[in-house]
């Protein structure tokens, strides 16, 4: 379990790719890296993955071929930046919300406009997640806990402060760029019960 809060970024050390996977190998800070063991599990641009190997502050990782064809895993580059947080442990505070690490799907960014105390990002708004998205609702983008600022059509919008983008790779969003996004299972599991049992009442005749 993840909160959307990154605890900092990473840089890709190597990539080796194989048929059907893909070796990542991420420099962590030390701050990230202390106690990490192998088998625990981390948070790549919001994408859970199990850590395989750690020599000294490098950490790597199997990512298989179905989380690269779900998520922009497929598309980093060595010495790229990317969020990085640590599984939550018992008794850690929930700053953000609840996350697994599933990645649902992938947008492009359609615009960015900076601010002197913050940046709007326009966002893609595809089909399969738009039920799910909602004005103050939550969402994660590589990983990061953002509220919706606006949702409109085909597009939404999330305002990113600037303490997050001083952690993030937040502060190199482009436009056309790629993210990861993950609604939280709670509001998952909200809206597709609330249209089960719409649907129901409907085909029994209730209005």
């Amino acid at each position: 379990m993840f909160t959307g809060l990154a605890q900092g970024t990473g840089m890709i050390d190597d990539i080796v790719r194989h048929a059907e996977c893909m070796k990542l190998s991420i420099s962590f800070p030390p701050s990230l890296i202390h106690h990490l063991a192998v088998g625990a599990s981390v948070a790549v641009n919001g994408c859970c993955l199990t850590v395989t190997k750690i020599s000294e502050c490098c950490v790597q990782f199997d990512v298989i071929r179905e989380t690269l064809l779900r998520t922009n895993l497929n598309q980093l580059a060595v010495r790229q930046l990317v969020n990085l947080e640590r599984s939550t442990r018992v008794g850690d505070e929930i700053g953000g919300h609840v996350l697994s690490g599933h990645i649902m799907t992938t947008v492009p960014i359609m615009n960015r406009l900076n601010y002197e105390n913050f940046t709007i990002l326009t966002l893609y708004l595809p089909e399969n997640i738009e039920k799910y998205l909602f004005y103050k609702g939550y969402i994660a983008i590589d990983g990061m806990s953002l509220t919706v600022s606006n949702c409109f059509t085909d597009t939404f919008e999330v305002h990113i402060i600037p303490e997050t983008q001083s952690k993030t790779i937040a502060c190199q969003y482009d436009k056309n760029q790629m993210v990861n996004i993950e609604i939280d299972t709670h509001t998952q599991r909200i809206v597709d019960t609330v249209i089960a049992i719409l649907k129901k009442n409907k085909k029994l005749g209730f209005d």
